[in-house]
């Protein structure tokens, strides 16, 4: 049996899912939001619930692959742009412990953490905010242009690393 759906029961479903996650997320405190779920997001997610912290997630199209594994570890979604003041607040960002903003995109990634620098107000510099950026170089002109404390580029986070597998060492 196939079972379709029309394009408008899908984004009924949608809706109805981004709405559980941001109630949900709307009621915590003390947690830590990923802005992203993609394989680094997700991954992410894993780790601070291995740590036993609560996490939040606003992403405005995860993969419903990533979607599942963060639900299975008992973490709200939020499904908007988190650039948007209520994205924002719908994922409790004002009681929050800590932001890692993880999206694919260094400018939309730049965008969401000055949107929540703005939302955090007199409280920015006691909620951390991590901004992955894949340019090295950029990377250091956001953190110094921008007074981001935590910019930091995957590709010199990593660099170190591939350099030590070539040369044997571990």
């Amino acid at each position: 049996v196939v079972v379709s759906h029309s394009p408008s029961t899908l984004r009924a479903k949608r809706r109805i899912a981004a709405s559980f996650g941001s109630q949900r997320a709307g009621t915590m405190r003390n947690h830590y939001i990923v802005v992203g779920l993609g394989g680094v997001g997700v991954r992410v997610v894993e780790q601070l619930r291995d740590e036993g912290k609560r996490v939040a997630v606003i992403d405005n199209d995860p993969s419903p692959r990533n979607v599942s594994r963060a639900r299975a570890l008992g973490v709200p979604v939020v499904v908007a742009d988190a650039t948007d003041p209520e994205a924002l607040s719908a994922a409790s960002l004002n009681a929050a412990a800590g932001v890692a903003v993880l999206t694919g995109s260094d400018l939309a990634n730049i965008e969401t953490g000055l949107a929540i620098r703005s939302e955090l107000a007199d409280k920015r510099d006691s909620v951390p905010t991590v901004l992955r950026l894949f340019d090295r170089h950029l990377s250091t002109t956001v953190r110094q242009a921008f007074g981001f404390r935590d910019v930091r580029s995957t590709a010199a986070l990593a660099a170190p690393w591939f350099v030590a597998a070539s040369l044997g060492l571990k």
